[in-house]
C-alpha cells in the first residue's frame, strides 16, 4: 500500500496505533478575585503531552484468538501516560478471558 510516498506494511501478526495525549494542567483563575494588575495579564493555558503507541500482539505459539496488548510511552509526560493506560486497561480488564460463540442471538 503507498499513500503520498510512504510505503506502509500490513502484518498479520501485530497492529501498531500511534496517538498523542493532551491535558491542560492550570485553570483561568476568576477575574472577580484578581487585582487589576494580575488582570491585564492574558492566561496562558499549560498543556502536557504524551505520545503513545499501542500494539495488539497475538501471543506466539498460542490459538489464532489469543491476543494481548502492549502499551509504550513513545515521548512526553508519564504521569499522563501511566493515568491514561491505567484507564484501558481496566476496561480491557471486562473482556479478559471473553469468548466469541457464533450462535443466534435470543
Amino acid at each position: 500500500m503507498k499513500d503520498q510516498g510512504q510505503l506502509f506494511k500490513v502484518s498479520n501478526t501485530n497492529w501498531r496505533v500511534n496517538f498523542e495525549l493532551k491535558r491542560q494542567v492550570n485553570i483561568k483563575p476568576d477575574d472577580e478575585e484578581d487585582d487589576e494588575e494580575e488582570s491585564k495579564e492574558s492566561f496562558e493555558p499549560v498543556i502536557e503531552t504524551a505520545l503513545v503507541q499501542f500494539e495488539i500482539l497475538k501471543v506466539p505459539e498460542r490459538s489464532d484468538r489469543m491476543l494481548f496488548v502492549n502499551f509504550k510511552r513513545k515521548a512526553g509526560a508519564a504521569i499522563l501516560f501511566y493515568e491514561t493506560v491505567k484507564v484501558y486497561l481496566e476496561q480491557l480488564a471486562l473482556y479478559n478471558n471473553a469468548t466469541l460463540e457464533e450462535q443466534a442471538a435470543q
